[in-house]
């Protein structure tokens, strides 16, 4: 009995298709095993992942660039007062009111607001004055770059870390993790923007070297890398303004959200908090500067309340053990070399001292306390302290761009506050829950809440 015969049509398509699908098989696993073999260095070579440089695993060598390119630039910038006082004032406080404006609603009745990623917005624009430029800092491709990339970074890694360890490398390499193949993106759009602002700035200046220079910090990043050496490529200081929108940007924004939520949640501290802006505003005449700041005591008091309640992270100040002798600490006990160590800062924040009911939330804790001429300078948002205020770290490895971030926050509460009636969603009204995920804490980014227009400015 023939082929033919005993098979229907329909069958010896399914039967001839069934075939072919078994050859291609094959030719597919001879081609994979030609090709991992060939190519077998490409699968095990060390991986550059994106920003932190990490060839390999040489986690020293990436953390050594860390505090080299991001650590020492803030730094120094606050030395030389890139970041301080006066540069606010006259280059991103003006940036406040605009970026508002456009963020939030401009209607005299309730719209909704949704409230981390409207934050998330407005810091990257605002934050974006002082790192590259008003050319740059309100392209919307830009903005969205800015907030993406730390997000992919997170998320990328946490996809890393659920393969094998050793496809890890081969899967990056292959562009098999879509969140690491983002970033990449990121990185090249990065590139492709900067680096021609970078090669005109560069001709403008040797062409002038006594031309006014540009007050951001893509300037500040370019006479930095004259003075290292080798000097930074063209690339490495494009890519640094990733990491800066990664240290920057979510930082503030986690704090201006919790801020939010516990106004929310607490309603009874908006008319002290708003008093206290009107008076200080009219008698700055409307210019926030330094001097002003430094008036909002209440509005301080209660974005480091807030904090202390609901912090980014559950640890800080990590390290680890590089001496080969190891580390005794003053009690006695040992540490031997590559501990890795950490301060549960969250815990210290709730010390029963100086902190009375540390477990509740007051919003003018903080601003009682300075009634106390001896702690008049103390217990001020940006102040660290090893027994009860950690979550900027402490000492010399104190954040350093927590005056900044301070000054960024508490200007745009103050003119959210002042021009704008907000409240909870009805049937909202308790305290969002914040997400965790290791040790980290985020705000629920899902969460809306009510906003109106008060007034013109």
């Amino acid at each position: 009995m023939s082929l033919e015969t005993s098979l229907s049509p329909q069958r010896l398509v399914l039967f001839l298709s069934e075939i072919f699908s078994a050859i291609l098989f094959f030719l597919f696993l001879r081609e994979a095993s030609l090709l991992f073999i060939k190519q077998k260095r490409r699968f095990t070579k060390p991986v550059n992942l994106p920003v932190v440089n990490l060839d390999g695993n040489n986690y020293r060598a990436a953390e050594e660039s860390y505090v080299t390119d991001l650590i020492t630039l803030l730094k120094e910038g606050r030395e030389k007062g890139v970041m301080g006082d006066k540069f606010f004032v006259d280059v991103i406080r003006p940036e406040i009111p605009a970026t508002l404006k456009t963020s939030l609603n401009p209607k005299l009745d309730w719209r909704p607001f949704h409230v981390y990623p409207k934050c998330l917005r407005m810091i990257s624009l605002i934050s974006g004055r002082i790192f590259v430029g008003p050319d740059l800092n309100r392209d919307e491709k830009w903005i969205t770059t800015n907030i993406d990339f730390t997000i992919d970074l997170f998320r990328g890694g946490e996809a890393v870390r659920r393969l094998p360890q050793l496809l890890r490398s081969a899967a990056i390499n292959l562009r098999l993790v879509p969140k690491v193949n983002r970033m990449w993106d990121q990185e090249r759009y990065a590139m492709r923007v900067l680096i021609p602002i970078l090669k005109q700035r560069i001709k403008e200046q040797t062409e002038d070297p006594d031309m006014d220079r540009p007050k951001d910090m893509l300037q500040w990043i370019m006479e930095y890398s004259r003075s290292v050496n080798p000097p930074l490529s063209l690339e490495r200081q494009a890519k640094t303004q990733l990491i800066l929108g990664m240290s920057a940007i979510h930082a503030s924004s986690i704090a201006t959200v919790n801020f939010i939520y516990d106004l929310m949640a607490r309603p009874e501290y908006l008319k002290p908090l708003r008093e206290e802006v009107d008076r200080v505003w009219e008698e700055s005449n409307g210019e926030l500067d330094k001097p002003a700041m430094s008036k909002l005591v209440k509005l301080d008091s209660f974005l480091k309340e807030s904090q202390r309640l609901h912090p980014a992270a559950h640890i800080t100040f990590d390290r680890e053990i590089t001496n080969k002798k190891g580390f005794t600490l003053s009690n006695g006990l040992h540490l031997p070399q590559h501990t890795h160590y950490a301060v549960a800062s969250s815990l210290i924040a709730k010390n029963s001292e100086p902190w009375q009911n540390p477990e509740e939330f007051d919003g003018l804790r903080c601003a009682k306390l300075r009634e106390n001429p001896a702690d008049h300078s103390k217990f001020h948002f940006v102040s660290t302290n090893p027994y009860h205020s950690m979550a900027f770290s402490h000492g010399k490895h104190a954040c350093p761009g927590r005056f900044f971030a301070a000054n960024e926050i508490k200007t745009i509460m103050a003119y959210m506050i002042r021009h704008f009636d907000m409240k909870p969603v009805q049937g909202k009204e308790k305290r969002p829950e914040s997400v965790v995920f290791g040790h980290n804490l985020q705000p629920d980014p899902s969460v809306e809440i009510l906003i109106r227009k008060r007034q013109e400015w």
